[in-house]
Order: structure tokens, then sequence, then C-alpha cells
């Protein structure tokens, strides 16, 4: 709501973009519902995984790493 835009529009995801300063390749977007999530994320070339289950602090850290390995091959 407060830029103008909602998931899954292009529009939140190049904010959020511009906010961090990155390049979409250089995120990953993490959601849990394929439609809103993942579509917009890859729309804009930022590479997406989908989550079944809250993340907690070691689930996430367990899925950092998972995606960093996958990046790395």
């Amino acid at each position: 709501e407060e830029v103008g835009a909602a998931k899954p529009a292009s529009e939140i995801f190049h904010v959020a973009l511009r906010v961090l300063g990155q390049r979409p390749e250089r995120c990953l977007f993490i959601g849990d519902h394929e439609d809103y999530d993942m579509g917009g994320a890859l729309r804009v070339g930022m590479p997406a995984h989908l989550v079944d289950r809250v993340l907690n602090g070691s689930s996430l850290r367990d899925l950092i790493e998972s995606v960093e390995q996958d990046f790395a091959r």
C-alpha cells in the first residue's frame, strides 16, 4: 500500500530492489504463495524459493545454506 502496488505486481519488487540497492539476480525472494510471491519475483528476474512452512532462525539458516549451494553449482 505504501508504494501503490502489491504482490504480484512487478513494481513492488522493483521498489524493494531500489531500496536495497541491489540487482534482481543478487537477491532471493522467499514466499509461501506460488502466484503472488513466485510469479512477481520471477518476472523481475529475482530468484525465488517457495516454502510450505513458517521459517524460524534454524530453518531459515538451513534454507539459505541450501540456496547458496545451488547458486555455487
